[in-house]
C-alpha cells in the first residue's frame, strides 16, 4: 500500500488530543469567547432603592469648633445671653434653615426665631437676637419645624457633656458615667425618631432613643439656662430692645 493511502488511516489512528491541536488556526478562533458577565447577568438596582438600616442620613463630618456642654450656661464658647451675630461669628456660618415667630405682648412685639445648624448637629433658640436656648441632636435625627423642600437630617455634633459623656453611648453607660438622673420621664409611647426617655439634670436634659436595632442609647442633650444664665439672658434683651 503506496503512503499516500496509507495517510488518512495513520491521520485516524492519532489520539484525540493530538487531532485537537492539528486543527486550523482559523477553525479555532471561530469559537465564541466565554463572557462570564454574559452567563451571569446583574439585576439592574433601583434608583429609589431604600438604604439599608442603620445606613448615615445626616454629616458624618466633624464642622466647626468643639462644643462641650457647660449645663445651664451654653456649648463651648456659646452662651445664653450671647447676641446672634457673635454667635454666627463664632460658628464661622450663618443658620442652615430658620423658623421665626413675632408675638405681641404688654412690652411690645417679641421675635423668637429657631435656628437650625444641620451638619453641626443642633439648633439654637433666640428671642430678639438674644440666645435663649440650645438642643443637641444626633445624627440622622430628622430636622423637624422648619419649611424644608426635602428632609434633613442633623449632622454629627462636635462635643459632649464632661467628662466624656457622648452622643451615641447606650443609656446604662450614660447613666453609670454621669449619675443617675434626679428625675426621669419614659415616654408612653416613641416620639419622633424614637425618642424613648429623657433624664432631667440641673442646667441640661438627656435625651434617649430607640434606634433601628432596638438598642436605646443617648441621641441629644437639652441645655436650659440657670439663674445667673437667665439673669445674663434679661440684660442683654433690654441692651437689644433698648436700641430698637
Amino acid at each position: 500500500m503506496t503512503l499516500s493511502r496509507l495517510a488518512p488511516l495513520l491521520l485516524l489512528a492519532l489520539p484525540l488530543s493530538c487531532r485537537e491541536k492539528a486543527e486550523p488556526a482559523s477553525r479555532a478562533s471561530e469559537k465564541p469567547a466565554t463572557d462570564p458577565s454574559a452567563e451571569k447577568p446583574t439585576e439592574p438596582q433601583a434608583k429609589d432603592a431604600p438604604a439599608p438600616p442603620g445606613a448615615p442620613k445626616g454629616s458624618m463630618e466633624l464642622i466647626g469648633p468643639e462644643l462641650w456642654v457647660t449645663p445651664g450656661k451654653g456649648i463651648g464658647s456659646l452662651f445664653f445671653g450671647a447676641f446672634e451675630e457673635v454667635i454666627q461669628k463664632r460658628l464661622e456660618a450663618p443658620c442652615a434653615a430658620e423658623k421665626i415667630e413675632r408675638e405681641t405682648t404688654p412690652s411690645g412685639v417679641v421675635e423668637k426665631k429657631r435656628c437650625a445648624y444641620i451638619d453641626h448637629g443642633f439648633e439654637l433658640t433666640f428671642e430678639d437676637s438674644v440666645l435663649t436656648g440650645i438642643h443637641v441632636h444626633r445624627r440622622d435625627r430628622e430636622v423637624r419645624g422648619y419649611d424644608l423642600k426635602e428632609p434633613r437630617y442633623y449632622g454629627t455634633f462636635k462635643g459632649g457633656v464632661p467628662p466624656k459623656i457622648m452622643i451615641g453611648l447606650f443609656k446604662h453607660i450614660a447613666e453609670e458615667e454621669y449619675g443617675k438622673p434626679p428625675r426621669e420621664e419614659k415616654l408612653p409611647e416613641l416620639g419622633p425618631d424614637g425618642l424613648y426617655a429623657r433624664g432631667f439634670y440641673p442646667g441640661v436634659t438627656f435625651e434617649y432613643d430607640e434606634i433601628h436595632d432596638g438598642s436605646v442609647k443617648l441621641a441629644g442633650f437639652i441645655v436650659e439656662p440657670d439663674e445667673q444664665a437667665k439673669k445674663v439672658i434679661e440684660k442683654s434683651l433690654s441692651e437689644k430692645r433698648a436700641k430698637k
